[in-house]
Order: C-alpha cells, then structure tokens, then sequence
C-alpha cells in the first residue's frame, strides 16, 4: 500500500456551554477530503508523543485522527466530557465554510480509539455521541464507573488485551457490553506482561502489533473508497486480528456478529 500524504492538524476552542476546560485536539489527516476520522483517548500517564506513531499509522492510510489532549490529574468524568465536545464542536467545523476542518473531514464517520485509563471516559462518551461508527479499548482499567455506559453503546466495541496481566480487566469489559445485538470482539495478545507505559521503546515488536490491530479495526469498521475498490474481498475483523507473530486468541459475541460484520463490508 501507498501511503497517503498527510499534514498535521490542530483544534483549539472554547469550552461549549460554558465553563472553563478549553479544548485541544492535534494529530494528522490525509491530503484527500472528506475523510473518516478518529479521535483517541489517551492514558493519563502518556508521555507527549506517545501516539505520533498511531497518528501516523492511521493518517497514512486514510484516517485523520486527532489526540483530544487529556489535563494533567484530570478527573475521567471531565476528560468524557471534552471528547464528547470534541466530537461535536469537530463535526460542526467539517460542515461549516471557512473553518479549517471544512470538508477534511466526513462528520458522519467517527471512531474512538481509547487507551488505558482512557477508556472509561471514551466508554462515558461513546454512549452519547451519535452515530459513532464504532469504539476501541485497549488495556482497559477497572471497569467500575464504565458498566452503566457499556451496555448502552450501540456501535460495534473492540477490546484488546496486550498481556497476561491485562485480560482480567479487558474480558470484565467484554462481557459487561455483549447486551443487545451489537457486535463485540475481543483480542488477548499471549504473554505474561502488555505493552509497557513507554510505549514503542521496549516491546517494539508487540507494539507494532497492537497498533496492527487496532489499525484493521478501523479500517473494517471505516473503510474507505480506495479500499473498497482494490479489494476483492474484505476480510472480516477476527480474520485480520488473527494475523501476526504474537499468538493471540479472537472472541466475539457469537457467530452471528462475525457473519454480520462481513455481510455488512
């Protein structure tokens, strides 16, 4: 594949309604317009460039995505809030002439890629973004303050385990989302520790594994003209999570949600 060129993208606005949290979203988007976009959620204990390489990775193949950049010692349930306006004020920038964002982007398709500790407050937003195409968690924490917002998610959720030590939170998360028919997966990387705090410095291998992951995720939950038109036939998400070098092991709901997924592409 080609990569796609790109140019960096920065978002500054004023809280909505009032208040006094600002919102800051940066990262890359291809040259091409109207793009489906992603908005990541980040670890509260992210050093500044931990996700250049997944904007990078995602840039290239078609995505813009954009940090929504997280306060120091910020509460989740206030980090929720502004990836819920940055969805919003977002949306209303890609439809609007003479913004920055006028048509670089599709409003109507978004994903949330969250990580660790992020993924309560990317659980909490995604049950009241409309239309969100779909929701990424990887590593999840403590599934406490999520499980009231879990089961109203409509979109299809990925949860990825990166080690051993991350599969009891990451399968909490899996089952307490199966209700209803949306369609949920589940990918445990096989191996005693995940991916460490400093991500792509001493497991880059695992790394890069993890973000193919999370990468054929959005691109079967996403996928765009380009792919649709080169490929003969699309590759369900199990198929896709299933490749590698790390032995992993691939969950779903049932049998009916990987035939629904395929259908649907």
């Amino acid at each position: 594949m080609v990569a796609a060129a790109t140019r960096p993208i920065l978002v500054e606005a004023a809280p909505l309604l009032g208040g006094d949290r600002p919102l800051k979203a940066s990262g890359l988007a291809p040259a091409k317009r109207c793009a489906p976009w992603v908005l990541i959620a980040s670890a509260s204990d992210a050093p500044p460039d931990r996700y250049r390489q997944w904007t990078e990775a995602l840039a290239h193949c078609g995505f813009a995505t954009l940090v929504v950049e997280r306060q120091q010692d910020e509460a989740w349930w206030r980090y929720a809030k502004a990836i819920e306006d940055a969805a919003t004020l977002l949306r209303a920038g890609a439809a609007t002439p003479d913004h920055p964002l006028f048509e670089a982007i599709d409003p109507h398709r978004l994903l949330v890629l969250a990580d660790g500790d992020g993924t309560t407050a990317a659980a909490r937003a995604a049950a009241t973004i409309v239309d969100l195409d779909g929701l990424l968690l990887l590593d999840p924490n403590d599934a406490g303050a999520a499980l009231p917002w879990l089961a109203r998610i409509e979109a299809p959720v990925a949860t990825v385990a990166s080690g051993f030590e991350r599969e009891e939170h990451a399968n909490t998360w899996f089952r307490a989302g199966r209700g209803g028919t949306s369609r949920r997966w589940l990918v445990q990387f096989q191996g005693e520790q995940g991916l460490p705090p400093d991500h792509g410095k001493e497991r880059p291998r695992l790394e890069q594994e993890v973000r193919d992951v999370c990468v054929a995720f959005v691109e079967c939950t996403l996928p765009t003209a380009t792919a649709t038109a080169t490929s003969t036939r699309t590759l369900t998400f199990a198929e896709r999570a299933g490749r590698g070098t790390i032995d992993r092991t691939i969950k779903s709901t049932d049998d009916a949600a990987r035939i629904a997924l395929a259908q649907s592409r």
